[in-house]
């Protein structure tokens, strides 16, 4: 029985010779043959189209949108995710106006059971005639589901390096950079004309306002100093949603806007405001009042719940009415408003509970309930609430509850010292955290409270100076807050 010899061991001359050569037509038929493999592997193999997980994610959408879930999405929104999607069809517009929701949905997904059994297959280890025509990805993007104002980040990706002109902008400090506005502005915006900051030359001009509201284009293209990619620009905006064209119009500006979803938002380089202050004449004198046990209240809220509309309806959760105890904590809502109207209309099962809510509603007045160690400031059509501001007005520590909401001027303003915040679906932490903490505590909270309120938020005058800061310290003109 002859035996295999190993090829250093074997003779010179001419079987040396063919050892050498048979080792090297070894290696090369057994390149081709895994060659071969690999060819009939992937001949008649699909190629790769998009992610596991943005296919699956795609299929959520699909199915949320569907269902309403994602209704705090605008049209661009929507239809920039369909643009975004690779390979994809494109998605529906949503609707506008108060009630609006996203509908359409992702095309050229594979149906649910189709997928789920793929992605059985690759999380089994299953052997397979072709790879999976999918990239899976390191991440997940379970958190976006059954989340409140929670999008993809579509803006273009910038920062002000790669998208500001700095040429058009004063070099020294003890300059102040001048705005030129197209038209005029809302709220704390309408007298910005009669600023330090205004010019009406926009050759002079850093910034240039764009106050996106209805009754103005939102082409922004087209706007007269906008250029190839509206650098210098700043979008303004009030709304609950995103009102303007699809993203990609964006380009290289700025967005300054209270509907900022942290998703969305550019870190120093996009900004977050406040909605305006819209309680008349609040009790200032409340201000005087300690926080603590010579407040009438420990925790309040007074404002309107929303029906069969996602943004904002955890607010007729189960959990958030329960806080209620009619003693030291009120939570009081109402199912007003023109929207709540057409809904009970359609609905009238929902009317009794809402007579209900109001009869507790018109019991309490809205100056008594603002006596109040804390206010809860919940998110309503938007992650931002005009609860929120008032609750600073009169001295009370406002307690956030929101979903993916970046606080007004959060580059400026250290918050973490004043308010506290909650996740929507963290609701039953509010009142044991709260009372486990001490009335000197609870004090100093306050303080800090009416210090950012009376440099940054307590008139127009104030919240204009707050803008300009903020727009300075992306500039790195004035120093950043220090991110935590």
């Amino acid at each position: 029985m002859s035996r295999a010899v190993p090829i250093s061991a074997r003779g010179g001359g001419s079987s040396g010779a063919f050892g050498a050569n048979r080792v090297v037509v070894l290696f090369t038929v057994s390149l081709l043959l895994v060659a071969s493999a690999a060819g009939s592997f992937f001949a008649f193999c699909p190629a790769s189209s998009r992610s596991i997980d943005e296919t699956k994610h795609q299929r959520q959408l699909q199915q949320e949108q569907e269902e309403g879930v994602t209704g705090n999405l605008s049209a661009s929104q929507s239809s920039q995710r369909g643009q975004q999607q690779v390979n994809g069809g494109q998605t529906g517009a949503a609707g506008e106006g108060e009630g609006a929701g996203g509908e359409g949905g992702a095309g050229g997904a594979t149906g649910p059971g189709e997928q789920e059994e793929a992605d059985e297959n690759l999380s089994s280890g299953a052997a397979a005639k072709c790879p999976p025509s999918e990239t899976i990805l390191k991440h997940s993007l379970w958190h976006a589901s059954g989340r409140y104002f929670h999008s993809m980040g579509v803006f273009p990706l910038c920062s002000m390096d790669a998208c500001f002109n700095y040429s058009r902008c004063p070099t020294s400090p003890s300059q102040e950079p001048l705005v030129y506005s197209y038209w005029p502005g809302q709220h704390y915006f309408k007298d910005f004309n009669k600023t330090k900051w205004y010019t009406d030359d926009p050759a002079k001009a850093c910034f240039f306002f764009v106050h996106v509201a209805r009754g103005h284009p939102n082409e922004f293209a087209d706007l007269e100093h906008w250029g190839e990619t509206g650098a210098n620009h700043v979008l303004i905006s009030f709304s609950d949603s995103w009102s303007g064209p699809s993203p990609f119009g964006v380009a290289s500006a700025m967005v300054m806007v209270t509907n900022a979803q942290a998703t969305l938002m550019r870190t120093d380089f996009d900004t977050s405001i406040p909605l305006p202050q819209m309680w008349k004449n609040p009790p200032v004198e409340l201000r005087n009042l300690p926080a603590g046990s010579a407040r009438k209240y420990f925790l309040t809220f007074r404002g309107t719940r929303y029906l069969g509309n996602l943004k904002g309806n955890f607010r007729s959760a189960p959990e958030f009415k329960a806080l209620h105890n009619g003693k030291d904590v009120v939570v009081l809502t109402r199912c007003g408003g023109s929207t709540n109207a057409r809904i009970l209309s359609e609905e009238p099962s929902l009317k009794p509970e809402c007579d209900e809510d109001a009869k507790l509603y018109t019991q309490y007045d809205f100056a008594d309930v603002m006596n109040t160690t804390f206010t809860l400031a919940p998110a309503g059509r938007q992650g931002s609430t005009y609860r929120f501001l008032e609750a600073l007005t009169v001295g009370a520590i406002p307690v956030v509850v929101a979903d993916n909401w970046r606080l007004p001027f959060d580059d400026i303003i250290s918050w973490h010292h004043c308010l506290l915040r909650f996740p929507t679906d963290q609701m039953h932490r509010i009142l044991p955290t709260l009372r486990a903490m001490d009335e000197p505590t609870i004090q100093r909270r306050q303080q800090e409270c009416l210090r950012i309120y009376d440099k940054y938020l307590s008139s127009d005058e104030a919240l204009l100076e707050s803008v300009m800061l903020s727009l300075k310290a992306h500039m790195g003109v004035v120093m950043r807050r220090r991110r935590r």
